[in-house]
């Protein structure tokens, strides 16, 4: 992704506030999470809710959501998004990797199994999925499940995910309840 400078930023979300319809939301929204300034993109996808909900913008609603901690939300707001066009790959493929940071892969195997059936060529899902089933196999065996990364400060936070069996299916009642 492209670096986009905070002058322009500022700018831009000025722009949004002050003029409807004058600035991208999702554009917006992208940019400012880029920007680590998840607040921000929070704000400008939630005012874009108010006049469009279409999956791009549910979507990046979701992944500010993300951005901020709220993964119970970003996970409703991406079955909204798969509620509203099922033939989108983005809301399953974020769904999944939201699964996993959660804890949950074998529910992310099923999720990601439906984005790659949409389209099979994407590496993207194809990776998450895979790193999914490993995971999933992982928790069904009940084993405690050591993070190979953890002296890792460098390691990407979606290779430090660390499943605990026990969770999962504590999560998975919650859920239900």
């Amino acid at each position: 992704m492209r670096a986009v400078a905070a002058p322009d930023l500022d700018a831009r979300l000025l722009r949004f506030r002050s003029i409807p319809g004058g600035e991208d939301a999702v554009r917006l929204a992208a940019d400012l999470l880029t920007a680590n300034r998840t607040g921000d993109s929070l704000e400008v996808t939630t005012a874009a809710l108010k006049t469009s909900e279409t999956v791009d913008v549910l979507v990046a609603h979701a992944r500010a959501e993300m951005a901020t901690g709220k993964l119970l939300e970003a996970q409703a707001t991406l079955l909204r998004a798969a509620r509203v066009d099922g033939r989108r790959l983005e809301p399953f493929r974020w769904l999944g990797e939201l699964l996993l940071k959660r804890g949950d892969p074998a529910r992310a195997v099923k999720v990601l199994e439906r984005a790659a059936a949409i389209d099979p060529t994407d590496r993207a899902v194809g990776a998450l999925k895979q790193r999914a089933e490993r995971l999933a196999k992982l928790a069904e065996s009940g084993a405690d499940i050591p993070d190979p990364t953890a002296s890792r400060r460098d390691a990407p936070p979606e290779e430090r995910t660390v499943v605990r069996a026990d969770l999962t299916g504590e999560l998975a009642l919650a859920e239900r309840g």
